[in-house]
């Protein structure tokens, strides 16, 4: 059982796509929010945080690509899942090798989005857990870390010069 209320953003201009999508993710207990063209989902993420937006390819105003680079300057970790009518469309593959987490193909096979929102989170979860516990520790990576005299001994017979430098 999660404790969190994850926040999705589904960014398509077709209303019958919004509509799955929001009732897919609204059973799987996610918070949902919707918008019909790229420009607003930019806003949207400047404003909002969601945990996670699927963002399809071609949209008016501005397109999925578009959306997505200026999404990556405002929150580069926060992963997106891009909406294809394409297949392996040479856009959506375009937009992983720029770090989308992934794509969708219309039609949807409604586990498959459960599964890739689901395991895009967690991903997120993972990666801000780790940056936290980094910087919660005030030690660098090669400091030697131990407060008992015997290792104290160690990190000065290591950090002080020896006879044969001088």
């Amino acid at each position: 059982m999660r404790l969190k209320k994850y926040a999705i953003l589904i960014a398509d201009d077709e209303e019958d796509v919004r509509a799955l999508l929001t009732e897919v993710l609204d059973e799987e207990d996610y918070t949902v929010a919707t918008v019909d063209n790229g420009q607003k989902a930019v806003d949207f993420v400047a404003k909002s945080s969601p945990d996670c937006v699927l963002l399809d390819v071609r949209m008016p105003v501005m397109d999925g690509m578009e959306a997505f680079l200026k999404i990556r300057e405002i929150s580069p970790d926060l992963p997106v899942i891009f909406i294809t009518a394409y297949g392996s469309s040479d856009l959506a593959i375009k937009a992983m090798k720029k770090g989308a987490y992934d794509y969708l193909t219309k039609p949807f096979d409604i586990e498959e989005v459960k599964i890739k929102v689901r395991k895009a989170i967690e991903l997120k979860e993972l990666s801000t857990s780790f940056e936290k516990v980094k910087s919660d520790n005030n030690y660098k990576q090669d400091e030697i870390v131990g407060e008992s005299s015997e290792m104290q001994e160690v990190c000065l017979l290591y950090t002080s010069p020896s006879p044969r430098d001088s």
